[in-house]
């Protein structure tokens, strides 16, 4: 296969890419903005700053990060005509909703006519939660020769092709009486999505959001 690539602006910093003068990746749409979520009560947390004695503000970058688990992704696909259903084993991270991705979204098929089984995970940190396209492949591969196909990922391949993870720029506020105790929270979010969302993509954020008050009670919260 001859691969040529045509050379674009790239942005290498997260925080820069809802700027003005940010290339865009995908130009027809007009910026680099793929959403905006909220959690929270945006007034209730307006009146608690308003009357606070102090209010302390802090900006942290949550770098961008590849697991780098023990065992890379592999993958066993295997059609039983016996039992008519597909046989996926794999390192997973929860094997209902990878069966339910693939019969469902890619198979269009029955739930029953799938098992997937996990023996050993080999390190997950989140990615190999995910529904990747090898799965269904070995699976096909399977069906179609008649006997068990098995595809392991190298390293490089983790790399480059397994999903990543943060890449996410915070500014955080706490609203605060004159004897510190805590009145309001109000967090921005920027995350990385990346040119596609993948299947968890806007999930992490939004998880994380839900986390940002931790084990203190914070009567207003914006996020």
């Amino acid at each position: 296969i001859d691969i040529r690539y045509d050379n674009r602006d790239a942005i290498a910093v997260t925080a820069d890419a809802l700027g003005p003068d940010a290339p865009l990746v995908w130009p027809e749409a007009g910026t680099n903005l793929a959403y905006v979520e909220n959690y929270g009560n945006s007034a209730k947390t307006e009146r608690a700053f308003a009357k606070a004695s102090h209010v302390t503000r802090i900006a942290f970058y949550n770098n961008r990060l590849v697991s780098n688990y023990l065992e890379t992704r592999s993958a066993i696909g295997e059609w039983s005509d016996e039992e008519h259903r597909y046989v996926l084993t794999t390192g997973s991270q929860g094997v209902h909703g990878v069966r339910k991705n693939l019969a469902e979204k890619v198979f269009g098929i029955p739930k029953k006519q799938l098992r997937v089984i996990t023996p050993d995970v080999g390190g997950g940190f989140g990615p190999k939660a995910l529904t990747y396209r090898e799965y269904a492949l070995v699976l096909e591969a399977g069906k179609r020769l008649g006997q068990p196909v098995k595809w392991t990922a190298d390293r490089t391949e983790h790399f480059l092709v397994d999903a990543h993870g943060r890449d996410n720029l915070a500014v955080a506020e706490m609203a605060m009486d004159g004897d510190g105790k805590f009145l309001g929270l109000k967090v921005g979010i920027t995350a990385n999505m990346g040119a596609y969302l993948s299947e968890n993509g806007a999930f992490v954020p939004s998880l994380g959001a839900t986390m940002a008050t931790g084990v203190y009670h914070i009567p207003a919260v914006d996020l």
